[in-house]
């Protein structure tokens, strides 16, 4: 690395300048436990941003250190359907594929509710 970067970066995190990014611990696998204690100890003296899955992170060690912890709402099929459409060549296969299966998704939800309705949870405790 360029000598002139790495004073550039030792200057800005000695003057509290810097945050580190740390995107996706879950998928470290055997080393997680390994970079989430690094995590914590950069933590301590710099920012820090870490994103995971949620069952990827020991949640009590960031709740203990004091780190605020967000979790993201997932995507609604009309803000899905315009990621599908900015981000794949309409037309093309990745398209066809997604758009299908949105659309799967979204009539397994309807016969989720039109089950439910039909067999009430009481209704099926009483069977059991």
């Amino acid at each position: 690395m360029d000598p002139a970067i790495v004073d550039v970066l030792r200057e800005a995190a000695a003057s509290d300048r810097v945050v580190f990014v740390f995107d996706g611990v879950d998928e470290g696998g055997a080393l997680c436990e390994m970079i989430e204690d690094f995590i914590l100890e950069v933590g301590r003296q710099h920012r820090v941003v870490v994103t995971s899955r949620p069952e990827g992170v020991r949640r009590q060690l960031y709740e203990r250190d004091g780190y605020l912890l967000l979790s993201l709402q997932p995507l609604t099929p009309a803000q899905q359907q315009e990621m599908i459409d900015k981000r794949l060549t309409p037309g093309g296969a990745a398209h066809a594929f997604f758009a299908n299966l949105l659309a799967f998704i979204a009539s397994r939800r309807l016969m989720d509710e039109i089950y439910a309705r039909r067999f009430p949870k009481q209704r099926i405790l009483q069977l059991t």
